[in-house]
């Protein structure tokens, strides 16, 4: 017995299966036509419009390109004119008051006291805040903690009493 015979056995329970290899086998066994082809065959070659399509020509003329556009933007900028104009002329006193700093820091205390305040104010304000909200939230909590203890002790009660009715049965 053969390998194909092994094969067509296996495949006989099907009958397209069968008939397929059966068409097969009737053919004559013949090897693949090959052909020999060189690079240098005429075949190979590109059209033209394959050669003008190339990608290093596409590449390196995009690069011309964006350099040209480069120097001529360059080129044909205008200057940009920058006119620099003296300020006025400002008055200086001669000599500064020797009160004037004494007057700027007392301004400068003041400022940040009142500022001070207003920030240790916001502050009180909102931690008061912050501690009522959590009362409310203590409150509430003791609350349902308090009403889920109700019902588990109902529970309890309903569980024991139906507990000793069983047993005061038997």
């Amino acid at each position: 017995m053969t390998e194909h015979d092994s094969e067509f056995q296996t495949y006989s329970q099907d009958p397209r299966a069968a008939a397929t290899i059966a068409a097969l086998r009737a053919l004559p066994y013949e090897e693949p036509p090959r052909r020999i082809a060189f690079v240098s065959d005429k075949v190979f070659e590109p059209t033209w419009w394959q050669r003008l399509w190339a990608a290093p020509k596409w590449g390196f003329a995009s690069a011309a390109l964006l350099s040209g556009a480069i120097l001529f933007h360059a080129a044909t900028r205008p200057a940009t004119i920058v006119q620099t104009t003296t300020p006025p002329a400002v008055q200086q006193a001669s000599a500064p008051d020797p009160n004037v700093d004494a007057l700027v820091q007392a301004a400068v205390a003041r400022a940040t006291a009142d500022l001070e305040q207003r920030y240790q104010a916001r502050t009180t304000q909102l931690v008061k805040a912050a501690e009522e909200r959590l009362l409310i939230e203590h409150r509430q909590d003791m609350a349902a903690m308090d009403a889920s203890n109700q019902m588990m002790l109902r529970k309890l009660n309903t569980y024991m009493r139906a507990s000793n009715d069983l047993g005061a049965g038997q």
